[in-house]
């Protein structure tokens, strides 16, 4: 918090006081001197300008489009370029909407909370509620400003919002059927660069964002090893006539700067390529690469050739963690091959345990009256995997 006065002697002899009365219009914070002859006289009039600038800013003071402008300027310091085109999404599509006009000196928690629990519940394009964790990214910025807020002036008090109860999130991942299905259509069509691109993520995890940004010197082919050292994206820009621009850049965080094996039948498949310079795109073979939109139009394309219901690309980097864990391969290996901090994240966010797994674990339990089921031969159930169809029917006399 900003002090609200400070004194000092001036050469002349004098002293002078500096209060705080308010903010310009660029968020800059407004000050306005005092003089006197005696520290102690001066100190008890600023204390009296304060109370009455106070007042004043409390009828009227900075908006909230003042505080939102000085707090990107400030978060453009600090943050991704990509980042900061979030943050802006957030406010001028949701939080500016919301607060316009409204001034910050006269928010209370109780206003705040009514506007966001009625302005934050339904999607802007009206087809249903916003989906709650897009509420909660929206709610933990705005706590993020309003903290913001509070350290520079802007208001008095601290102001925070709760958040709303995150339900468990439904991750869309291939059955075995449907990426068989899938696979075919794209082996057929191997000679279109769109389609041995989705292959290569549903077998290394790559980001749809990471698979645009590999070049062909990332690939060693000797040694079978992807490097991921740059991602594409199309992010929101506020500058000039055009509203959004390619982004080619680091991955999402330093875990993701990463060294991915080739499997073999991958690395079959990209040696019978004619390999091009090291610095152009794997996807386009030139300077120029895919964009993000592109590929998960390619991906729409290649699912309804499948017959298989709409997706987004992510789902192949799923199905890749998923596929992993079913076979028992290591968890710390496939965290690093996805290029996460932790193994709780991996377990957390992309391990879903198929059908077919269920299946097989929930058969190991025999029932208990089976004549034909020895107590040791249902302990060896309950440690050797099997199979739905690996299963004799038996029959219990009722």
């Amino acid at each position: 918090m900003i002090s609200k006065y400070n004194i000092y002697l001036r050469k002349d002899g004098r002293y002078e006081g500096r209060i705080n009365v308010g903010r310009k219009e660029n968020g800059q914070i407004l000050y306005r001197s005092l003089y006197d002859d005696n520290a102690e006289r001066l100190k008890k009039r600023m204390e009296e300008e304060y109370q009455k600038q106070r007042k004043s800013l409390l009828e009227s003071g900075p908006t909230f489009e003042v505080l939102f402008q000085h707090w990107l300027e400030e978060k453009s310091k600090k943050v991704r370029k990509s980042t900061l085109s979030i943050y802006r999404c957030y406010i001028d599509s949701h939080l500016m909407p919301l607060l316009r006009g409204e001034f910050t000196s006269k928010m209370t928690a109780e206003k705040l909370e009514r506007l966001c629990d009625e302005g934050l519940c339904r999607r802007k394009d009206g087809k249903g509620d916003m989906a709650v964790k897009s509420r909660i990214d929206l709610l933990r910025t705005l706590n993020s400003i309003l903290r913001f807020g509070t350290k520079y002036g802007y208001m008095e008090h601290l102001l925070q919002l709760e958040y709303p109860k995150a339900g468990k999130k439904n991750i869309n991942v291939l059955r075995e059927r449907e990426q068989s299905r899938l696979e075919q259509c794209l082996r057929n069509d191997f000679s279109r660069r769109e389609a041995l691109g989705i292959y290569i993520c549903l077998y290394t995890g790559l980001r749809v964002g990471e698979l645009c940004g590999l070049q062909w010197g990332d690939i060693d082919l000797e040694y079978g090893i992807l490097f991921v050292r740059r991602t594409v994206q199309r992010i929101t820009t506020s500058k000039g006539a055009k509203k959004t621009e390619i982004l080619i850049g680091p991955p999402k965080s330093s875990g993701s700067l990463r060294e991915i094996p080739l499997p073999d039948h991958l690395l079959r498949l990209l040696k019978q390529l004619n390999k091009a310079a090291d610095h152009t795109y794997f996807l386009s073979d030139t300077e120029h690469c895919f964009e993000p939109r592109r590929m998960q139009r390619a991906f729409t394309e290649y699912l309804e050739k499948a017959g298989i219901p709409r997706r987004g690309f992510h789902c192949t980097r799923h199905t890749f963690a998923t596929r992993w864990v079913e076979l028992g391969a290591d968890i710390k290996t496939l965290s690093e091959i996805l290029g996460h901090n932790s193994i709780q994240i991996t377990l957390d966010k992309y391990v879903h345990i198929s059908e077919k797994t269920k299946r097989e674990n929930i058969n190991k339990i025999q029932p208990l009256c089976a004549e034909n089921v020895s107590s040791a031969d249902r302990q060896n159930l309950l440690l050797i995997p099997h199979h739905a169809g690996d299963l004799k029917p038996f029959v219990v006399n009722v």
